[in-house]
């Protein structure tokens, strides 16, 4: 019999964070869609792969792109349907630019937790992030 690290070689899990972006349209620097200045993540989803095993401290994993109104509370974001809660939200940057305002959410596989490929759909796995 194997160890846990001896069978999960060259394993990963393919990770999907669909978001409520639409469409995007930037017009001489203001977010817009359709004509009115929405919040919204830069892309409709986010993929990045996780190797299986686990890691003793938090480990950043993927940057994913918040666009917002300027002269806004900063949002406060979640993650949602991590049923396994392998990941948090790490760092968010604020980049003000001209007509709107731009968040870095930093995306983290917990420290500790154990990513383990036979816990996901045949190496895929989703969860949400929402806003507030």
């Amino acid at each position: 019999m194997t160890d846990a690290a001896e069978q999960s070689e060259n394993r990963v899990v393919s990770v999907e964070i669909p978001t409520t972006a639409e469409a995007l349209l930037t017009a001489a620097n203001d977010l817009v869609i359709g004509r009115a200045a929405e919040k919204m993540f830069e892309h409709s989803s986010y993929d990045f792969m996780v190797p299986e095993g686990s890691n003793p401290a938090s480990t950043v994993l993927a940057v994913i792109s918040y666009l917002g109104r300027k002269n806004q509370p900063m949002p406060i974001f979640k993650i949602s349907f991590d049923r396994m809660r392998w990941f948090e939200i790490g760092d968010v940057i604020k980049k003000e630019l001209d007509n709107y305002v731009e968040y870095q959410v930093t995306i983290n596989q917990r420290a500790e937790v154990y990513v383990q490929y036979s816990l996901t759909k045949h190496g895929s796995y989703k969860f949400s992030i929402e806003v507030s």
